[in-house]
């Protein structure tokens, strides 16, 4: 007769501490804290409510718990299959998939989305991880297209491209970040919209690959025109996809190039201009397919600034409660995101994270801009 496992039941809650005010239940997701009946969630305690409990009469659409931020706001704590949406909780798939795009901009919609590259992922970097829950929580319109040379000497008058002769259509490449800053600026002057950067101590002519600033950004709530946040631009190329880019990995090539997460075999090369197609030049924005949301060429191309700066362990510290995140308030480097026609599809992965110095004008870097919708 064979050894019967004499091992025992381990209650899954016996180690989680909830404090005097609350009780640890097991969920699909694991054990979690829950207050008892007067008291309500805030971080990792169970508190008092405030004399105006915002969590007052918040349901969650039934499908979540309301909780409250350090701010003492209102959050939805969605459960498995559900995202929060201001305070409701809306199933994932009803997040938004529809393209909205007029006049050479997208609207991207308000939701919650999984931020990284998965442990599984090939070709991933340890600072794409660990995969977390954030929340975009204002929608936002994105430009439909990488800036072009035409728009850039249409607002600036010089020709900064490497490429001048791919044509007007053709993404601007070769500037650096404070150019990109300065464009933003220019642009919502130009439309009579509040300037989201303050430039001091200004040295160098835009474009002329020279141009440095002190920049002070005025934050997510500024009505002009700006450079996308890291998990901005993450969650709008992605489109509501999880695989390591919208379309697919099949690009039919060998070696490190091949960075495949599905079986689809739809190729990227149908998405983007990357070092196996590009024949090492730039290309006109929108011959590619667009991405669920009707962006162009978020996949290669020219990489594009974003406004953070580069932390390698960024994702470590926004895990919880990470709604609208900034990235570090310091540090030397920007991060350019989508990768470029002189680079392997392992750069053009929806994750990937490239640090960049922001002074240097590279000629496989360009801009994407963002402005908010509300």
């Amino acid at each position: 007769m064979g050894d019967v496992s004499t091992d025992e039941f381990v209650d899954p809650c016996a180690e989680v501490d909830c404090g005097s005010h609350g009780h640890c239940e097991v969920g699909a997701d694991g054990p979690v804290c829950v207050c008892d009946d007067g008291y309500v969630k805030q971080g990792d305690d169970c508190v008092d409510p405030p004399p105006d409990n915002p969590c007052e009469g918040v349901t969650c659409s039934g499908y979540g718990r309301c909780e409250l931020t350090d701010n003492n706001e209102a959050s939805c704590v969605c459960d498995r299959g559900y995202s929060p949406v201001g305070t409701e909780c809306v199933k994932v798939s009803e997040c938004g998939t529809t393209v909205t795009c007029s006049g050479g901009w997208c609207l991207i919609p308000a939701c919650s989305f999984q931020m990284g590259s998965p442990n599984d992922e090939p070709c991933r970097n340890e600072n794409e991880g660990p995969v977390h829950t954030v929340k975009i929580s204002r929608p936002f319109y994105m430009k439909e297209t990488q800036v072009t040379q035409k728009e850039w000497f249409s607002l600036i008058g010089n020709k900064p491209a490497n490429f001048k002769d791919c044509g007007d259509e053709c993404p601007v490449d070769s500037v650096n970040w404070y150019d990109a800053v300065y464009y933003a600026n220019k642009l919502s002057e130009q439309q009579g919209l509040e300037a989201c950067y303050t430039l001091a101590e200004t040295r160098g002519t835009p474009g002329e690959h020279d141009y440095f600033a002190r920049v002070t950004f005025a934050g997510l709530s500024c009505k002009g025109y700006r450079l996308p946040t890291e998990a901005e631009w993450e969650y709008a190329a992605r489109a509501g996809t999880k695989t390591a880019y919208w379309i697919g990995t099949n690009i039919g090539a060998g070696g490190e190039g091949v960075c495949e997460s599905d079986a689809s075999g739809i190729s990227l090369i149908q998405a983007g201009w990357i070092a196996d197609n590009s024949e090492e030049s730039t290309h006109p924005v929108k011959l590619k397919d667009a991405n669920p949301w009707g962006l162009y060429d978020v996949h290669g191309n020219v990489f594009e600034w974003v406004n953070d700066r580069f932390d390698s362990d960024y994702y470590g510290t926004c895990q919880r409660n990470c709604v609208d995140p900034l990235g570090p308030s310091n540090g030397p480097d920007r991060v350019a995101r989508g990768g470029s026609w002189l680079n392997s599809a392992k750069y053009a992965r929806s994750a990937y994270r490239e640090l960049m110095d922001p002074a240097n004008a590279y000629f496989n870097v360009g801009i994407r801009l963002v402005r908010t919708a509300q």
